[in-house]
């Protein structure tokens, strides 16, 4: 933000020597020099030199009244006397006067056309009205008259400074400061013109040396806050106007540029105290409107900065400032338009005006217009190329737009430029977990924290990072943190019930939600999780009713459509899940999940080939996703392609070793086929996978299958059996025995018998419940 020009600070030098020649008799001590001319006066009343001198000395201390009635007497003794018509022109202006003080100095021209005292003081007066051309004029003349005339010279270099010609006006100063090196104003005044060229240093250098030849000069102090401020060394700056208002407790425009400082500390009630205080004394100080109305829209007291900012306008309507907060201000209200034709205006007064291009892109991004907001960005990064928060702006709308590449070239530079910013690292984290590398989004989170350990924000994009490589713990330690530092952090209760989810917590997980969508009902993901914990749950009906939310909220958000579509399918709704899915297909054409599930739905629909078809997608995307090689070959044992069926079990098997389903299959194609020795291999597996261990027996009836014959094993067991050992295990190998001789009958029996043994018999229970699958999808097992 740029800091508007307070009104008061750089003033015009009127006042000039009132004779040179005489002024070698009078004390510099205005108080002495009243004592002495009271003492003259006394002793001849008729004295009118005496009466300028005291009439000069209370000019000096304020008095002005005092003044004008000393130079009226003097005037009145001497009406020739020049000298007293030009001073009383200067105790006139600096009343206010402004008229009166204009025919003074016509007066006194009109008795001395070689008075430079009186070219410049008119000339001054003709620049307080904003006729710079003619105040040049009367300085040139001033100037021409008296070629050392410091005031002349410094003053005008006001004028052409005010003309826009900057380079003329600090020549005039130097001129001034070469003539005058003790000369406070001149520097003062220089300094200003190098704030406005951008050279702040140069500009506190000048300042520093006004200070220093005139330790009481208010406007140098008030000036070099201003610069302190655009170095972000706020506390200094504040002292700086603390002095100001010390030497000047009535110049409105420190009081102006203390509330700025305070405003960009975040001490926003001594803001408002300031600018309120500014107003008083100046009623008309647009200034102090326009920063009262931008400390109000960080108050979130937009109604209040709008009225402000409309006041400002009135009374400064050329103030583009005024305008860009007023957008500011309609932007956080949700008046997009109206706020878009106020940063016009602010463009349109001030073309090179880079916070108005910046908060109109914006705008412009807030309504989905990414092109037209990245063309802004471009503009105000080209008027301003060190401003870090437009490149990490310009890299959110490049992210938005999906160019992640091009979001993060912005985010280095912003980071480049700015290396102690917190944001820009966690923006930068944000766009490296859309680009999958999640341990560059952790460095970059840790950082963020590191810089700025209170930011919520930080910590919530880390918990979640850690979350999408599986270091659960850590990512639910960081999500506690983030809500411990902002209780009322939607995005931080959403990730953690996200988290939850995935640890299995489901009713932690949704009393998370709940709360994220209190604190914001507007945020699709949370509809999302909180759907998909229900679904965890078994709570079909609230599953779906939270993804109608979140759909209605974001209807471009592919996975959601892919959940609503399963939890159709669980409930009956198959036509209904293929709709959810092809929209999801649609949104996501890579969205492996759901051409899974939208061939599970054709599957469940008979559309084998459709099923196929959707199942190759899914291997076409993602060759090493062993469910879809699985899926593929149930849909390819229903056409009848057995051969092809088992190489997809089998490829399911090679990529997932501990996957139950594959092995299933293909064990219940190979009993179909008599293939009775590699079918109970499988199902040996599908126990043991099932059982988290290979039971003993199960490893000792596969190495008896692998190396003898069955019959022998099953000689040997009867033998047992007839000894009188009946128990669980070993009616269990005896009935993998007899299956690998294609006794499936047998087997079954035998399983029944062990289950009477034991009826908790795991290994019986499983190999059980595969065989009746088998045989019921094989009727001639």
């Amino acid at each position: 933000m740029k800091l508007l020009k307070a009104a008061g600070f750089g003033a015009i030098v009127l006042l000039s020597a009132i004779a040179r020649a005489e002024e070698k008799n009078i004390s510099n001590d205005p108080m002495q020099t009243i004592r002495e001319s009271n003492q003259i006066i006394r002793l001849d009343p008729s004295n009118a030199l005496a009466y300028g001198r005291r009439g000069n000395a209370y000019v000096e201390i304020g008095k002005y009244d005092e003044a004008i009635a000393d130079f009226n007497q003097a005037i009145k003794l001497n009406p020739n006397l020049v000298n007293a018509y030009n001073n009383r022109g200067n105790a006139s202006f600096n009343k206010g006067d402004i008229n009166a003080a204009l025919s003074d100095f016509e007066r006194t021209i009109a008795l001395d056309h070689n008075s430079a005292a009186g070219y410049n003081s008119r000339g001054g007066v003709r620049l307080h009205l904003n006729d710079l051309d003619a105040a040049i004029a009367d300085f040139n003349q001033a100037i021409k008259l008296d070629g050392k005339y410091v005031m002349a010279y410094n003053n005008r270099g006001l004028a052409r400074f005010k003309q826009g010609d900057v380079e003329a006006a600090i020549a005039d100063y130097d001129h001034a400061i070469e003539l005058s090196p003790t000369y406070s104003a001149p520097y003062n005044n220089r300094g200003s013109a190098q704030f406005y060229k951008g050279n702040v240093e140069e500009a506190l250098t000048d300042y520093n040396q006004a200070i220093k030849l005139n330790p009481k000069s208010a406007d140098a102090y008030g000036n070099r806050g201003e610069a302190r401020i655009r170095k972000n060394d706020l506390s200094a700056a504040i002292e700086d106007f603390d002095m100001t208002i010390k030497l000047s407790p009535s110049l409105a425009g420190a009081y102006v540029g203390r509330g700025l400082a305070f405003t960009q500390l975040g001490n926003l009630d001594r803001a408002i105290s300031d600018l309120d205080r500014a107003i008083e004394l100046d009623p008309q100080s647009a200034a102090a409107h326009t920063h009262r109305g931008f400390a109000r829209i960080k108050l979130g007291n937009f109604d209040g900065a709008i009225s402000d900012l409309d006041e400002a306008i009135r009374r400064n309507p050329k103030d583009g400032s005024s305008y860009n907060f007023r957008g500011m201000a309609r932007s956080r209200q949700g008046n997009l338009s109206e706020a878009l034709e106020d940063y016009e205006q602010a463009i349109k007064l001030n073309p090179q005006y880079a916070d108005a291009y910046n908060n109109r892109a914006l705008a412009q991004f807030n309504r989905g217009n990414f092109d037209d907001a990245i063309n802004d960005f471009d503009r105000a990064i080209k008027l301003d190329p060190k401003n870090s928060a437009t490149y990490n702006n310009r890299g959110i709308t490049r992210k938005e737009k999906g160019d992640l590449d091009k979001a993060m070239v912005d985010y280095d530079q912003a980071i480049k430029l700015d290396p102690q910013n917190a944001a820009s690292y966690q923006y930068r984290g944000i766009a490296l977990i859309e680009k999958k590398d999640f341990t560059g989004a952790i460095a970059d989170f840790d950082h963020a924290i590191q810089l700025s350990p209170a930011s919520s924000d930080a910590y919530v994009g880390r918990g979640f990072a850690y979350a999408q490589v599986q270091n659960l713990d850590k990512a639910r330690s960081d999500l506690e943190q983030a809500v411990k530092l902002a209780p009322h952090s939607a995005a931080a209760y959403k990730n953690r019930g996200y988290v939850r989810i995935k640890l299995g917590d489901f009713n932690a997980a949704i009393s998370d939600l709940d709360e994220a969508i209190k604190q914001n009902p507007n945020d699709a993901r949370s509809y999302f999780y909180r759907g998909t914990g229900h679904f965890q749950r078994g709570n079909i009906a609230e599953a779906k009713s939270d993804y109608d939310q979140s759909i209605k909220r974001d209807s471009g958000f592919a996975d959601v459509y892919t959940m609503r579509g399963l939890v159709r399918f669980k409930s009956g709704d198959v036509k209904g899940s293929i709709l959810d899915y092809e929209q999801a297909i649609k949104l996501d054409p890579h969205n492996v999940d759901a051409y899974g599930y939208r061939g599970d739905s054709r599957y469940a629909q008979r559309d084998i080939d459709g099923a196929i078809a959707d199942y190759n997608q899914v291997i076409k995307h993602n060759p090493e996703y062993a469910r879809a090689y699985n899926n593929r070959g149930y849909a390819l044992f229903e056409k009848g392609d057995i051969s092809a069926a088992i190489s997809d079990f089998t490829k399911a098997i090679d990529l997932d070793p501990n996957y139950a389903q594959p092995r299933s299959s293909r064990a219940h194609v190979r009993l179909g086929r008599g293939e009775f020795k590699e079918a109970f291999a499988d199902l040996i597996e599908v126990v043991r996978i099932e059982l988290g261990n290979m039971p003993t027996e199960l490893s000792l009836a596969a190495e008896s299958a692998k190396s003898n014959d069955p019959d022998q094993d099953i000689a040997e067991l009867n033998a047992l059996i007839q000894q009188g050992q009946r128990n669980a295990t070993i009616y269990l190998r005896r009935a993998i025995s007899q299956g690998m001789k294609g006794n499936l009958s047998g087997t079954l029996a035998d399983l029944d018998e062990a289950l009477k043994i034991d009826p908790e018999y795991k290994p019986a229970l499983t190999l059980r419940k595969e065989l009746l699958a088998a045989k019921n999808k094989y009727k001639d097992i």
